[in-house]
C-alpha cells in the first residue's frame, strides 16, 4: 500500500527532474513573481529602518518656533534665557533673517549676493554652527561693532578659503570685518551657504526682520518643549506661535513601505497569476501527451487518487522550483540594492520561508484543472488513441 502511495510521487519528481528545462520554464512567472515580493519586501524594509535611523536623532532633538503668518511679531532679546529655563532644553535662541544682500570683498573678482542671518549664540549653538577658521561673530563686541562670518560653501566663490582673519568685506556697501568661516551641522545645511552675524548688531539697526527662534533638545524632550516654548517666549499671546518638530519617523517610515507596496504590489500579483496559468498549461499539454500512459495506469489498477497526486505534485513541484529560485535572486537584488543606497539589509526570514510555500501553492492551484482532466481519461478510449 504504501509503495502504491510513494509511485506517483516518485513518478512525478522523475519527470520533473527528466525535463528540468521545461519545468524551470514553466516557473519563470512563479520564479520572477516571487522573486519580485521577496525584493520588494527587503527594499521596503530596510528603506523603513534607514528613515527611522534617519529621522530619529532630528525628531529627538529639533524644534522650531515661528509666528503664525496673521501674526506681525518678534521673539525677545533674551530668547536665549527663556529657553535654557525650559527642562530638556540643551540651547537655543534667535534666528532674524536679514534677507538678500550684496558682498563685495577685495579677493573676489565679482560681488555676491547672499543671506544675511543674525543668530544669537543659544542659535548658533543649537544649530552646531562651528568656525572652520577665525571665529564667529561675538555678542559681547562693543556696541556698533559690525562682525560677520562667512559660510563654507559661499568661502571660495569670495576668495576666502585660506584666507586670514579678520579681514575687510562690504556688504551693501557698508564696510563691515568679516571674522572667519563656519560650518553648521543637519538642522540648518543651508545657512552654510549664508553669511551669519550677531543678533545684537541687528537689534541695533532699525526695523525688525523676520525672525524664529531654534531650539535643540534632549532626547526624547521635543514634544515636551515644543508645547511649552509659545509660552515662555511670547506669554501675551503665545496662541500667536507654533513649535514646529519635524515629522514622526514612524510614520515616515509607513509612507515609504506604502509608496513602495502601491508600486509593487499589482506587479507582484500579476507576475503570481501569470506563473500559475503557466504551471497549468503546460501541465494541461503533459496530460494531453500522456493520456495514453494515463489509460495504462488506469488500466493497470491506478486510481483516481494516484493520477490526481502525479499531476499535482508535478506541477507543485514547479511551483516550489520556481518560488525558491525567485526568492534566492530576489535576496541577493535585495542586498545589492541596499548595498549600493547605503542602508543597512533588512530581510525577514519568515518571509525566505514562507516564499517557497507560496510557490507550492501557486503550481497547486495551476495543475488542479490538468490534474482533474487527468483523472477524466477513459482508459480503453486512451488506449484505443
Amino acid at each position: 500500500m504504501l509503495s502504491q502511495i510513494h509511485e506517483p510521487f516518485d513518478d512525478a519528481a522523475l519527470r520533473v527532474t527528466r525535463r528540468l528545462g521545461r519545468a524551470l520554464a514553466a516557473g519563470l512567472g512563479t520564479a520572477i513573481g516571487i522573486g519580485t515580493l521577496v525584493a520588494a519586501a527587503s527594499i521596503s524594509s530596510s528603506a523603513t529602518f534607514s528613515v527611522r535611523q534617519s529621522f530619529d536623532a532630528l525628531r529627538a532633538t529639533e524644534v522650531a518656533v515661528q509666528f503664525l503668518p496673521e501674526v506681525n511679531g518678534s521673539f525677545p532679546s533674551d530668547s536665549d534665557e527663556r529657553l535654557a529655563r525650559i527642562p530638556g532644553v540643551v540651547s537655543g535662541g534667535r534666528i532674524l533673517d536679514m534677507g538678500d544682500v550684496e558682498v563685495v570683498a577685495d579677493t573676489a573678482s565679482d560681488h555676491l549676493r547672499v543671506d544675511l542671518v543674525g543668530l544669537s549664540t543659544g542659535a548658533a549653538e543649537a544649530i552646531m554652527a562651528s568656525p572652520t577658521a577665525g571665529r564667529l561673530p561675538s555678542a559681547d563686541a562693543p556696541p556698533g561693532t559690525r562682525e560677520v562670518a562667512a559660510g563654507i560653501l559661499v568661502a571660495d566663490d569670495l576668495g576666502f578659503n585660506g584666507a586670514r582673519f579678520p579681514r575687510l568685506v562690504k556688504i551693501n556697501g557698508v564696510n563691515m570685518t568679516l571674522v572667519g568661516l563656519f560650518d553648521v551641522g543637519p538642522f540648518r545645511p543651508e545657512l552654510a551657504g549664508a553669511f551669519i552675524t550677531s543678533t545684537e548688531f541687528v537689534d541695533s539697526l532699525s526695523g525688525s526682520p523676520p525672525s524664529e527662534v531654534v531650539i535643540r533638545v534632549e532626547t526624547g524632550a521635543a514634544e515636551h518643549v515644543a508645547r511649552f516654548a509659545p509660552l515662555a517666549l511670547v506669554p501675551e499671546d503665545p496662541d500667536g506661535a507654533i513649535a514646529l518638530v519635524p515629522p514622526d519617523p514612524k510614520n515616515l517610515a509607513v509612507e515609504v513601505v506604502d509608496t513602495l507596496d502601491g508600486l509593487t504590489t499589482f506587479v507582484i500579483v500579476v507576475l503570481l497569476i501569470a506563473g500559475t496559468v503557466g504551471i497549468g498549461v503546460v501541465s494541461f499539454a503533459s496530460v494531453m501527451e500522456r493520456q495514453r500512459e494515463i489509460g495504462m495506469r488506469r488500466a493497470l489498477g491506478a486510481g483516481p487518487f494516484d493520477i490526481l497526486a502525479m499531476v499535482l505534485f508535478e506541477s507543485s513541484v514547479i511551483g516550489w522550483l520556481g518560488a525558491a529560485i525567485g526568492s534566492g535572486l530576489g535576496t541577493i537584488a535585495a542586498i545589492a540594492y541596499t548595498n549600493r543606497m547605503g542602508w543597512d539589509t533588512v530581510i525577514d526570514p519568515r518571509l525566505s520561508l514562507l516564499a517557497p510555500l507560496v510557490g507550492l501553492a501557486s503550481g497547486a492551484i495551476g495543475g488542479l484543472f490538468p490534474a482533474v482532466r487527468a483523472v477524466m481519461v477513459q482508459p480503453i478510449q486512451a488506449l484505443r488513441s
